[in-house]
């Protein structure tokens, strides 16, 4: 089951850092296509060359999906102006954006997924709980004249603060997708001789399915925020913000 592989692959890592750099097939092992989702990634194929490749008997036509962790889908023109060239560069020239307020890179082969991942690093971003079994993206109104900007970056502050908190605390993602050379070889941990990593909010299993969490600042209601498993409705007053009325 998906708990098992969880549970079993120590804290999100499995084979992905071996598996990424086989460049036998274009693919990674099951259990390891479980746990690249909370890194950011899914694992597809062509569909429309399954058959052909079949009769050929060679397999699919792999690759991967990457989705960037933006909360409140906040972004700088740098930052667009580096995934627009990433995209370009290793992915297939298609760059969506998303209902949940980020960006999807899609068909990136295996050998560029590090590479990639390395790419968005640069530009100050990161993948991590973009897919899987976590709290995913946290969402916020992104209307500017709903309110005042000052009072629209108190909101999105506290829209980063609850994304933050509900990030895993696992290092697998630096591990496997950032850290290369010899400085992995001599990585050190300073938690003690033998560090436990702990996950206080999600334990060993993560959760059994994606939550999904927005907040909304009336009038507005962009985000949806009644048809997520939590919502945060900002209670403003005289341009202030008192609060937040929560949904479940």
């Amino acid at each position: 089951t998906d708990e098992v592989i969880k549970t079993e692959t120590k804290q999100l890592r499995g084979t992905l850092k071996v598996a990424l750099d086989d460049i036998t097939t274009g693919q990674i092992p099951f259990h390891d296509t479980k746990l690249i989702k909370s890194h950011g990634s899914y694992q597809q194929d062509d569909r429309d060359l399954r058959e052909e490749r079949q009769k050929l008997g060679i397999e699919n036509a792999f690759s991967f999906m990457i989705r960037v962790r933006l909360p409140a889908g906040y972004c700088t023109a740098e930052q667009w102006l580096a995934m627009d060239d990433t995209c370009g560069r290793y992915a297939n020239g298609t760059l969506k954006i998303t209902t949940r307020q980020t960006w999807q890179l899609h068909g990136i082969v295996k050998r560029d997924v590090k590479p990639t991942m390395r790419a968005i690093n640069r530009a100050c971003m990161d993948t991590l709980a973009a897919c899987g079994d976590v709290c995913r993206n946290v969402m916020c109104t992104s209307n500017p004249s709903v309110c005042s900007r000052k009072l629209m970056d108190e909101i999105v502050a506290y829209t980063y603060a609850m994304h933050d908190h509900c990030l895993p605390r696992s290092g697998a993602y630096h591990e496997i997708f950032l850290m290369q050379g010899e400085e992995m070889a001599e990585k050190v941990q300073i938690l003690g001789s033998t560090p436990l990593e702990e996950e206080p909010l999600y334990g060993l299993t993560y959760l059994p399915r994606k939550y999904k969490v927005a907040v909304a600042i009336p009038p507005c209601n962009d985000v949806d925020v009644f048809a997520h498993c939590c919502g945060f409705i900002a209670i403003i007053k005289d341009d202030k913000l008192q609060g937040f009325n929560v949904t479940v």
